[in-house]
């Protein structure tokens, strides 16, 4: 078994917390979605020895401290914690793995740092591309949650075994991975076993873009980039990739069956070989 250490970074007065798994050469920071936590990389970090892997928490996920409550969660400051992160590892250059959310804040990333990113790997996610009147809803939506004082009852749970259950029908993750998500999202109240995800970010989308700025940010991307789609996953990023297909210096994109957690799932070890012979066709391992 692979050893990982718990790391805790200051950012801004913030913690952003993480798991550091040590011992390969190659810098990467893996990116876990929507209400998950960096339990979600557990596996893959274990499957892949030849990297140098921080799965990170975003704020309000995890271990890392929510946002204060007149900051909202916009998807570009999550992508200015991962810097922060980057430069407090000393990593110049890095590879990013990124699930759904996670790769949601990746293909921005890599248009706005490009020579940050040595390559990024994007599991069953991608910016949504939308009408710019929806990206404004999305915006107004996200300044009214920030006005919202209360968070209302976070429902309890006798155990975190329930808690797990609860999450494997919701998600559709076996029972294992969702144990492994649960371990590491949740706290303890008067009211049993309660989430300790920011209850904010149910209610923010602020992630989503125009057309014309998907096309741009991959435009401006010069990292090699695998796209891994769930053949039982997620359709609201297609018209992205309708989008960025023709753009992208350097795209593979490859569909394994499977659920939207491809990673949490069977289907992991035919990622690491998917991903280690990507890496390995551009000389990064």
């Amino acid at each position: 078994m692979r050893a990982c250490d718990e790391v805790r970074f200051d950012v801004g007065g913030r913690t952003i917390a993480g798991k550091r798994f040590r011992g390969g050469k190659l810098p990467t920071i893996a990116l876990h979605g929507w209400l998950d936590n960096a339990n979600s990389f557990d596996a893959f970090a274990q499957a892949m020895p030849e990297l140098d892997l921080f799965a990170l928490d975003f704020a309000g996920h995890g271990y890392s401290d929510p946002r204060q409550r007149d900051v909202g969660y916009w998807g570009w400051l999550d992508a200015q914690d991962v810097i922060a992160v980057a430069d407090r590892l000393g990593w110049q250059r890095f590879v990013i793995v990124a699930h759904s959310m996670g790769a949601e804040y990746s293909t921005q990333l890599v248009g706005i740092y490009p020579e940050r990113v040595t390559a990024q790997i994007c599991i069953d996610g991608w910016v949504e591309a939308t009408t710019i009147d929806t990206v404004l809803d999305g915006i107004r939506e996200n300044l009214d949650t920030c006005l919202t004082t209360s968070d209302g009852t976070l429902r309890g749970y006798p155990s975190l075994d329930a808690m797990a259950q609860r999450l494997e029908a919701a998600k559709g993750i076996e029972f294992a991975a969702a144990r492994a998500l649960v371990e590491r999202g949740h706290r303890i109240t008067d009211a049993g076993y309660v989430w300790s995800t920011e209850p904010r970010i149910r209610r923010t989308h602020t992630q989503r873009q125009p057309d014309d700025i998907v096309v741009a940010l991959a435009k401006r991307t010069t990292a090699p980039t695998l796209m891994i789609a769930a053949g039982g996953g997620e359709e609201w990023f297609q018209h992205s990739l309708d989008l960025v297909r023709g753009v992208l210096p350097d795209f593979e994109e490859i569909s394994i069956d499977g659920p939207h957690h491809l990673h949490m799932s069977a289907a992991l070890p035919e990622i690491v070989d998917v991903v280690r012979r990507f890496l390995g066709d551009r000389n990064l391992l």
